[in-house]
């Protein structure tokens, strides 16, 4: 059913677009009449008409421009970039303003600004000049990977300024002369067919203006109208979302605290419709309350709904930062902790599917809650800047550590991704053949999407499409 106030913004776009077809009709008909009065009054027409849009450039590796370096967090919670519009520029509507500022730009880790839903700390972003408030810089930008200057359109100035801001005389040395030159009592003649049509010519391009105006002011009415309109409720049994994954696995962490013992390695964690399901690394048969332990120690189950009804604060931290979605099986959702998949992951098989994982792995660990402080290099996958794994070399030494997802890796690259896998600092997924000799979990995925291999003991259908992580 619509909403009312959608209905509102409707009409008003179309009321709007009328509007702008009656302005364009009185101007096409009221300014021959006045046009053809004299041509001194023709003339003032023409050099009267701005308003139009020009386009600037801006330089963003030189002068003075104002950006705002991501946030480990704000007031206890994560920065997102309607937040940050919410907080700097006076609304969270003007989010999207600052990701259009920002599409396409390279950042630390080769990553680049591809998502709206999407940032992460240390990103550095462009903001509008009218941006105040804690944590705006206005300045040369940090140093990062080039970036092609990106044009902004700004307002041509109103008709008059020029004159005005020049003290009402001529603005340019040549028509100064030209002024010199002419007789102080001569006017320039002007044909009445040739002011006719001047006239009706500017009429119509100001009446084609206004139109494109109109319409304009309806579509960003319409786009802002379903920016607004609160998201429809997801409904999903089998996919319970960040929120529910979040939750279940800081439950874990407080009951093993008060157990006074250490969360145990897991390599995966299934999700049911009511119960979760933890396949450890290490066989233990003495779970904390609220958990059994079945398989001989090496599987861990809870009912679902007490693990929601646990009291949790903000001191009590998510276990697994490496976690990211495989995809279904016969239980419920499958996630893989790629922190204890050392020393690297395979994905191998069907290469389109393979790299369609990878990029969801990148997406899904940049924007969970519980994965948000993981450095992450990216090299040749999900838009990164890095096409080589020489040309991360700079990025994965700073990082010291995080996750590194590669792929069309070369035959040379395998010997230096083995060390870095080796290295318990670093989780390496590799997409391709580069991994098949040294990595100890090897997934391979078919062209119908179904994964096997790795930790699973069982066939997974891996998620078509970007994984729903419906943050609550």
């Amino acid at each position: 059913m619509e909403r009312p106030g959608l209905r509102g913004r409707r009409r008003g776009t179309r009321t709007g677009r009328a509007t702008a077809v009656r302005m364009a009709v009185a101007l096409a008909l009221t300014v021959p009449l006045v046009a053809g009065g004299a041509g001194a009054a023709t003339a003032g027409v023409v050099t009267g008409t701005s308003g139009t849009t020009g386009t600037t450039t801006v330089d963003e590796q030189a002068g003075d421009v104002t950006y705002y370096v991501v946030k480990e967090s704000w007031e206890g919670q994560p920065e997102f970039l309607f937040s940050i519009a919410e907080r700097l520029l006076g609304t969270g509507d003007r989010a999207l303003e600052i990701y259009d500022l920002n599409e396409g730009r390279a950042q630390p880790g080769g990553m680049t600004v591809s998502d709206p839903n999407v940032i992460r700390p240390g990103w550095v972003l462009l903001l509008p000049p009218d941006a105040v408030g804690d944590g705006v810089v206005v300045g040369p930008l940090p140093t990062l990977p080039p970036v092609a200057v990106r044009p902004t359109t700004t307002p041509s100035p109103a008709p008059g300024a020029t004159e005005r801001a020049s003290g009402g005389g001529a603005t340019d040395e040549s028509s100064t002369a030209a002024s010199d030159d002419a007789p102080a009592t001569s006017l320039p003649s002007f044909d009445p067919e040739t002011v006719l049509l001047v006239a009706l010519a500017v009429s119509a391009g100001i009446g084609v203006l206004v139109l494109l105006v109109g319409v304009g002011v309806g579509v960003v009415r319409r786009r802002r109208a379903r920016r607004d309109a609160p998201p429809a409720p997801v409904v999903h049994r089998e996919d319970p979302g960040a929120w529910t994954i979040d939750r279940t696995t800081r439950a874990l962490a407080r009951a093993c605290a008060d157990a006074g013992r250490a969360v145990p390695g897991v390599h995966a964690l299934v999700l049911a419709d009511d119960e979760v399901h933890l396949r450890l690394r290490t066989p233990d048969a003495h779970p904390p309350a609220g958990w059994s332990a079945t398989d001989d120690g090496r599987t861990w189950t809870s009912p679902m709904r007490p693990l929601q009804d646990v009291a949790l604060d903000a001191h009590v931290v998510a276990p697994f930062p490496g976690l990211v979605t495989l995809g279904d099986d016969v239980r419920g959702r499958v996630l893989v902790d790629l922190a204890q998949a050392g020393p690297g992951i395979c994905l191998e098989g069907d290469v389109d599917e393979a790299t369609r994982l990878a990029e969801r792995w990148l997406h899904e660990l940049a924007s969970s809650p519980w994965s948000r402080h993981v450095p992450v290099v990216a090299v040749g996958v999900g838009g990164s800047s890095y096409g080589r794994l020489d040309e991360a070399a700079d990025a994965i030494t700073a990082a010291a550590g995080g996750v590194l997802v590669v792929a069309d890796a070369r035959r040379r690259d395998a010997d230096r991704l083995a060390v870095l896998a080796e290295n318990p600092a670093w989780a390496v997924v590799v997409v391709g053949a580069a991994g098949r000799d040294w990595a100890r979990w090897r997934l391979t995925l078919d062209a119908e999407g179904v994964a096997t291999g790795g930790p699973l003991d069982t066939d997974v259908h891996v998620r078509t499409g970007a994984p729903r992580l419906e943050l609550v």
